[in-house]
Formats: structure tokens, sequence, C-alpha cells
């Protein structure tokens, strides 16, 4: 008998406590193989492999003692029995492969209705994309900004009002994936803000808010009576009126605030230490980008920074690395396209959790 055709759509649909749900599409088939392990694709020793009964359809298998913040590779082989007097005794198909980061997701959040969803980011063999969404609850629709933050290890979503109002949740394990957990009131927050980000510098968590007028401000995240919260604020300069979308990255061990315009220019500046805390230094020209991204986030696979742009009217997603050049400076690599989005996301964040 021949082969089959190999499975489809293979993807990640949801980790906790280290144990990994995969999903995948099968044509009628005698057997298949899953084989599993720490590395990417053009790792030829898998080292765990396990042999199931032939099925056909939507097919779901759990895997479990995987690794926090590890990369794995994963795939998925179909075969049918052949005659007894063939040399081998089944026919298999191609590997259907994905890399998967070690739980790295997007988070999409639309005021309309104030709908949340949670995805994995995963390698294919033709790029980056992102997995299958799963919908997180709880959420209003008047969040103006939403900044994933890790404090003393653990992860945690800042969310900002259009009143002024700002709350933290802590990222817990949900049913399908990560998900907010119960949020508790930060104070002390202008109603004007227009971009609220975070980073990390010297090991220290900080807040990054900024005005369209161009005021900008940074204040260390601290610990709070119900956990972690903003401390005091220091002003940092140079800034333009108007800057479409802010957010950060660390390339090379140095952190950066990365600054997109309407029109479309993008900068990076290094972020430096000043005596009154981390400031903006000069910027460098980040050139080549179209001018109707609405959202701007970055993510790291390992040392490599990513930048994440969507545009809403349009519905297009990409992937950017962001490379080091001969002087050592960032730069804009080549863009994956990430299918599959639709057109009202207000906010798009990428996060890490395990």
């Amino acid at each position: 008998m021949s082969a089959p055709p190999p499975p489809t759509n293979l993807r990640v649909v949801s980790f906790e406590n280290g144990t990994v749900t995969l999903n995948w599409t099968n044509v009628e088939c005698d057997k298949i193989l899953i084989a599993w392990g720490p590395g990417a694709f053009d790792d030829a020793d898998v080292p765990n492999q396990i042999d199931l009964k032939g099925a056909a359809g939507e097919l779901s298998y759990k895997l479990e003692g995987l690794t926090p913040g590890t990369s794995y590779v994963f795939k998925v082989e179909v075969g049918n029995a052949n005659e007894l007097d063939y040399q081998e005794p089944y026919s298999y198909s191609p590997w259907t492969s994905i890399v998967w980061f070690g739980g790295l997701y997007v988070l999409t959040y639309s005021q309309k209705g104030g709908r949340a969803f949670v995805s994995p980011i995963l390698m294919s063999p033709t790029g980056l994309r992102n997995g299958t969404p799963s919908q997180i609850g709880g959420w209003e629709d008047d969040w103006l900004q939403v900044a994933p933050f890790v404090f003393n290890g653990e992860p945690f979503l800042l969310t900002y009002r259009h009143d002024g109002e700002a709350f933290v949740s802590p990222i817990v394990a949900g049913p399908n994936g990560p998900q907010n957990g119960a949020p508790y009131r930060i104070g002390g927050w202008e109603n004007d803000w227009t971009q609220v980000t975070t980073f990390t510098f010297e090991g220290q968590p900080y807040v990054l808010t900024y005005k369209d007028s161009g005021d900008a401000f940074v204040a260390p995240i601290v610990a709070g009576p119900q956990g972690p919260q903003n401390g005091p604020t220091t002003r940092v300069g140079g800034w333009e009126p108007n800057i479409g979308q802010i957010t950060a990255f660390t390339l090379k061990g140095q952190p950066y605030v990365l600054i997109y315009r309407h029109n479309g220019d993008a900068f990076a500046s290094p972020i430096i230490a000043t005596p009154q805390g981390p400031h903006n230094g000069d910027p460098i020209p980040l050139g080549g980008w179209e001018p109707d991204y609405t959202q701007v986030t970055t993510f790291q696979l390992g040392d490599e920074p990513y930048l994440l742009v969507y545009a809403q009217k349009s519905g297009n997603a990409f992937a950017i690395p962001i490379l080091a050049g001969a002087s050592g400076l960032p730069y804009a690599g080549s863009p994956t396209r990430l299918g599959g989005w639709e057109n009202d996301w207000t906010q798009v964040r990428a996060f890490a959790f395990s």
C-alpha cells in the first residue's frame, strides 16, 4: 500500500505544568509516529518517539515532562501497512514538523466587545507563525494599553484605561493555556497616556509612559501591598510629539527602546544609565517601514529579538528579526507574514509564560 499524505495543521494548543497538547489532522492511516525533543528542525536525532494506532480526522496527544523555557521540535508522520512480502512493514509519509519556543505567546485584544485571545508563537518550515488562539475572558472594553512584564520571575499584565485607571493581573495557567488572573488596582496614573510599555534595565523592570505632547516618564516596578506596582516616576526628555508606537527589546545584551512614527519612520535608542535612572540615548534609524502599522511589539527567541507588527486596517501581521550590523548597531531584517489575523485588534503584545 502506498504511503498516506503527511499530517496537516500540526500545532500546540495548550501548555500547563510541563505538559504540551498537540493537535493535528490526519487522513485514514494504519500507524502514527510522534517524535519530540529539545532542538530545532536541523537536529537529526530527536530522542523521544511513540507509536500510535492509525486514525483519521482532528487528533490530539499530550506530551509530558517538558522543561519550560526550552525550544522543542515536534514531528508527526503517518504510515500504511505493506503487503507481507514487502521489504518494509510500513510506508510512511514525510514528517510534519514545528518548533515550539517553550512558552512564547502573543496576546490580541479588541475594544470591540472586550475580546482577548492568546496564541502560541511557533516555527514551521516556512518560518514563524502564530498557533491556534484561545479566548480568555473577564476583559473590559475600554483598555487603552496592555503591557506584559516579569517581576521576581513571575509574569504579569499591566492594563491601563482611558480614564487613567491602571490594574495589574498575574498571568496564570488556564484550561487552554495562559490567561489573566484576578486584577488589582494601582493608583497615581494620569488619564492622557497614549503609550505604556515595559522594559528591563540592569535586572530591574520599569514601565515607560508617554503622552502625545511628547512628555515621557519612567518608573521602576516595585513590590506593593498586593503585588508589583509602579514606583516614583522620572521624566525622560527629548521625545517628539505624536509618536505612533513605543516598545523595547534587547540585542547583544544592550536594551533599546523602539519608536515608530505614523509616517513609517522607525528608530531604536539605546537605554543608558543616568543619575536619575534609565534614559533613552541617541536614536538609530531603522528604515524601510510601511506607514500603516497600528501595533508594534517585540519578543525574544533566545538571544534573538523580533518585532511583531500589525496593521489593523488590513489585518496583516509580520514578524521581523532585529539584527546586529557590522558596527553592532541594530537594523530590521526581512519580514515573515503571519496569517489568519482579524482586522479589529487594538492591542497586540507578546509575552513568555512557562
